[in-house]
Parts: C-alpha cells; structure tokens; sequence
C-alpha cells in the first residue's frame, strides 16, 4: 500500500475527473490532496438485488436450523479489522454477536461472545439478514458503508455510527450512535428492536433509493461531458 501511494497522489492530480461513493469521502479526497472540489464527483452504491424483504417461515426456519439459531440475532457484517470496532460492539452485546466476513488487516482478536459465521454468497447473506433482531453497524470510519443498504434492503433494522458516511448513507432510516461508546451502541441495540415496525419500512425506502441503473448512469453522463 505504501508503495502504491505515489503512483495514487500522481493519479489523484492529473486525473481530469474522480468518483468516488459519498459525500463524506469526498470532503476527505479533497481535503487530503487539495483538490478542486469540482473535480471529485460521487456516485453512490446500491445493494444487490438479492438483498430484499420475504417473509417466509419455511427459509427462517432453514437459516436457524443450519446456524444453530434459536432466536433472532444480533449481526455483524464486514471484514475483521480495527477501524470496523469489532471488540466495543461485542462489548454492547448482551449475548452472542454474529459475524458474517473475512478477516482484514490488524489482527484483530475477536472477543468471546462473537460467533464468526465466515464468508457467504449474497443469497445466504440475505438470509441472514432477515433472520436478525438487527444489523449493528458502528463502523470508526467507512467511505460508504454497504452492508447499511443491504440490512435496510432485506428488512431489518439498522444500528450505525453518527457522523461520516455512515450517517449520510443512512439518511434518517438507521438508528445513530456514538461508536466509541459500547453504551451507546447498547442503547441503540434496544432502540432498534423497540422501534422494528417503524424501522423497517423507512429503511427500505431509504435503500430503494439507490440503485445500480442510477450509478451508472451519473457514470456515463460524465463519461460524456469529459469526452
């Protein structure tokens, strides 16, 4: 990655445009390498389409049996790494913490309540998601935060960290915390399952804002005033 960096900044410079995923990322593009902010235009990502809300018994049933879950729980989604604050979520959990992901830079020692479930395809993913009490999210930074739209997209409530992209991604359908804070994010854990029936369906409007048609259209529309 240091090796890289030049070889990014020298890009970064003398590219006629940039895009990137959100606002927030923006501001930390322009700002790191003083750039005209009218050069650095977002796209944003969307979830995929295997990520959306079926209410079925029969593949709950399935995902529980397969997992070992006896009830709705509390998820995880992401890499294993230190900016994703992986030991003050498991430290907000009353219980057992699922994670859904690969491990990632920093090793990072998962604590004793989280049960690592691996990678799995979106299908399965999108299973998962439907099956849990929520998706706590409290990443310390994230230039977009997919995951967000994809629990949104299947039907379940979402716990985040205030500020950044996170927030902007969010967009008034998640439940804000502090994420340095394990009390903070445990007081967003119960208010997410407190208020499920009103989450849910803003979340899923918030997430079919976003779509792939969208992006690559602003894509292309700048392809073509660069042309």
């Amino acid at each position: 990655m240091l090796l890289n960096r030049p070889l990014v900044d020298l890009a970064a410079r003398r590219a006629d445009a940039i895009i990137t995923v959100s606002e927030s990322a923006k501001r930390d593009i322009v700002s790191y390498y003083r750039l005209d902010p009218k050069r650095v235009h977002v796209v944003y990502e969307a979830a995929a389409p295997s990520f959306k809300r079926v209410e079925d018994p029969e593949e709950l049933d399935r995902v529980r049996k397969r997992y070992g879950l006896d009830e709705r729980i509390i998820l995880y989604v992401g890499t294993i790494e230190p900016r994703k604050n992986l030991p003050r979520i498991a430290a907000a959990v009353d219980g057992e913490l699922r994670v859904v992901g690969a491990p990632g830079w920093g090793n990072v020692e998962p604590p004793d309540n989280v049960n690592r479930l691996g990678q799995v395809g979106d299908e399965e993913l999108a299973s998962l998601y439907r099956g849990a009490r929520c998706l706590v999210y409290p990443s310390l930074y994230e230039g977009f935060g997919l995951p967000i739209l994809e629990g949104m997209a299947s039907g379940v409530p979402v716990v985040t960290s205030r500020g950044g992209a996170t927030e902007e991604i969010a967009g008034g359908a998640a439940v804000l915390v502090d994420p340095h804070d394990p009390a903070s994010i445990a007081a967003g854990i119960d208010e997410a399952g407190r208020r499920r029936e009103s989450l849910v369906p803003i979340g899923l409007a918030r997430a079919s804002m976003f779509t792939w048609r969208r992006s690559a259209d602003l894509v292309e529309d700048l392809w073509r005033e660069l042309a």
